[in-house]
C-alpha cells in the first residue's frame, strides 16, 4: 500500500511538471530534470549526450513508455548486441524491474513487452550492417538507440524507413538516441548532433553530465573513471566530444577538400583492392574488421587518383565471395581484383579460392612488406599534395572518418586497401605479386 501511495505521489508529480508532459506508463520514478528535457522535446530526431551516468538509458526506457496506453504503438529500443541488453542495468533487466507485477506482459521469446492497449516494446539488436534488413517490413512510431556511437551511420540511417505509422495511430515519430563520446561512431555522430556547423537541420540534442542524475554516487563513480586513460576519461567523465582518436596521417580537412561528385572523369587506369576480413559481430565481439573491396582510377596525364567506390561490411567467409563477385561482376572483366596474400601454404590455397571464385577476372595476389603505417605514406602524401579525389557518395564519410583516425582509430582496412590500389596505380610497389596463373614475378 505505501509502495502503491509513493508512486502515486511520483506519477503526480510528473505529471505536474509543466502539464504537458505525457508521463511514461509505470515508470517508477519522476525523471531528472534532463531526462524531462529530452521527453520534453518535440523534434522527430533527439540525441541525449555527454558523460557516462547521467541516465541515459533510463531516459530512452522512460520515453519509449510514454504512449504504452495508445492501441497500435509500437517502440523497439536498440543495443549494438543482444547481450548488451540483457546485462546487468540493461535495458531488459531495467524494464522487467519496472513492468513486473504491473498490467504488461513480458514475452522473452519475442523480447517483447504487451500492454493492454495493444501497444508494443520490443528490444533487438544490429550486430552488422546486414542485421538492418531483419526489421524490413517492421512499423515503429518510437525507435531508441542505446550508445550510438557503437552503431555505424548507415545503421542508424537504414531505421527511418521504419519509422512510419497508420492513419489510426495517434502518436508522434520518435527517433531517439543516447551515448557517451568515444567508440567506432564518435566522428559521424558528433557531426550529426553536436558540432553546430555541421548538425543535422531539425535535430534535438540534449547535454547531460552524471551530476545531472541524483540517483548516481558521483564521486565512487569518478574514483573507478580516473584509472582509465587520460583521453577515454575525459570522454566519460567530462562529454568531451572534442576530444577523440584523431591520427596524423591523413588531415580531414584535406579529404574534404578532395570530394568531387559522382560524374568526376574516370582515369585510364583502374583497380579494386580488398581487405578479405571475414568475421561476423558475435558474442562480446561486436565491432570486428571489415572486408572492404575499393576501387579507384588513375588519370596518367594530370597523376590524379580517384577513390571512386568503396563496398565494406562486417560478413562470414561465404558472404565475402558472394561480395567479390557480385562488386567483380559489376566492375567488369578490365578492372583487376587485387587482394593480399599471407605467408605459407594457407596463403595460397586461399589465393586459389579466390581465383576460382572469380575465375572470369582478373585476380593479383601480393604479399605487402613493411608495417600498415609505412604502406600508407606514399598515399598519405598524395593526398596532401592535392594529387587525390574522393567521390561523394554514401560511403564517403565512413572513409573520411577511417582514415583521419589512422592510425588511432578502431578500424584500418579503408586505409590498407587506399595505399594497396595507390601501390598498383603509381607502379611504387616492389611487392611480391603472383598473377591468376601463379606465375611468380617482381614489380619494378
Amino acid at each position: 500500500m505505501a509502495l502503491r501511495k509513493a508512486n502515486a505521489r511520483r506519477r503526480d508529480l510528473l505529471v505536474a511538471l509543466g502539464g504537458a508532459l505525457r508521463r511514461p506508463y509505470h515508470a517508477p520514478f519522476p525523471p531528472s530534470e534532463r531526462q524531462e528535457a529530452f521527453l520534453r522535446m518535440p523534434q522527430l530526431e533527439v540525441f541525449f549526450g555527454g558523460s557516462a551516468g547521467p541516465g541515459k538509458s533510463t531516459a530512452l526506457l522512460e520515453a519509449s513508455l510514454m504512449y504504452a496506453d495508445q492501441p497500435g504503438y509500437a517502440a523497439l529500443l536498440l543495443r549494438r548486441t543482444y547481450p548488451q541488453l540483457s546485462m546487468p542495468g540493461g535495458l531488459i533487466p531495467m524494464s522487467l524491474d519496472w513492468l513486473s507485477g504491473s498490467d504488461a506482459r513480458w514475452s522473452a521469446g519475442h523480447s517483447q513487452w504487451r500492454f493492454p492497449s495493444g501497444a508494443t516494446i520490443t528490444f533487438g539488436h544490429v550486430q552488422n550492417e546486414q542485421d538492418i534488413y531483419r526489421y524490413l517490413g517492421q512499423e515503429y512510431q518510437y525507435i531508441g538507440f542505446d550508445e550510438l556511437t557503437q552503431f555505424t551511420e548507415k545503421m542508424y540511417r537504414y531505421l527511418f524507413s521504419r519509422l512510419r505509422r497508420a492513419g489510426d495511430v495517434k502518436v508522434p515519430l520518435r527517433m531517439r538516441a543516447a551515448s557517451n563520446p568515444g567508440g567506432p561512431g564518435h566522428d559521424w555522430v558528433k557531426r550529426r548532433f553536436i558540432d553546430p556547423q555541421t548538425r543535422e537541420p531539425g535535430t534535438g540534442y540534449v547535454r547531460a553530465v552524471m551530476t545531472d542524475n541524483p540517483g548516481l554516487d558521483v564521486t565512487s563513480y569518478r574514483e573507478g573513471l580516473a584509472k582509465l586513460h587520460p583521453l577515454i576519461r575525459s570522454q566519460l567523465e567530462q562529454g568531451d566530444w572534442d576530444v577523440s582518436s584523431q591520427g596524423s596521417m591523413f588531415q580531414r580537412e584535406a579529404m574534404l577538400q578532395s570530394l568531387v561528385p559522382a560524374a568526376y572523369p574516370e582515369g585510364d587506369t583502374s583497380v579494386r583492392a580488398w581487405d578479405l576480413a571475414a568475421t561476423a559481430p558475435s558474442g562480446g565481439e561486436h565491432d570486428p574488421d571489415y572486408t572492404v573491396g575499393l576501387r579507384a582510377d588513375w588519370n596518367s596525364q594530370t597523376g590524379v587518383m580517384v577513390i571512386r567506390n568503396v563496398v565494406r561490411d562486417q560478413l562470414q567467409p561465404d558472404d565475402v565471395d558472394r561480395l567479390m563477385r557480385l562488386t567483380a561482376t559489376a566492375d567488369g572483366p578490365g578492372i583487376v581484383q587485387r587482394v593480399e596474400e599471407e605467408g605459407g601454404s594457407s596463403g595460397k590455397m586461399t589465393t586459389r579460392h579466390i581465383q576460382r571464385n572469380l575465375q572470369q577476372y582478373a585476380v593479383q595476389a601480393i604479399r605487402p612488406t613493411g608495417s600498415k603505417q609505412q604502406r600508407a605514406v606514399p598515399y598519405s602524401a598524395m593526398l596532401g599534395n592535392g594529387l587525390v579525389r574522393i567521390v561523394e557518395a554514401d560511403w564517403t564519410i565512413s572513409y573520411i572518418d577511417e582514415l583521419s583516425q589512422f592510425p588511432e582509430g578502431a578500424h584500418d582496412d579503408q586505409v590498407d586497401t587506399s595505399s594497396s590500389a595507390h601501390e598498383y596505380l603509381a607502379g611504387s610497389s616492389p611487392a611480391v605479386v603472383y598473377e591468376a596463373d601463379d606465375t611468380l614475378r617482381l614489380d619494378a
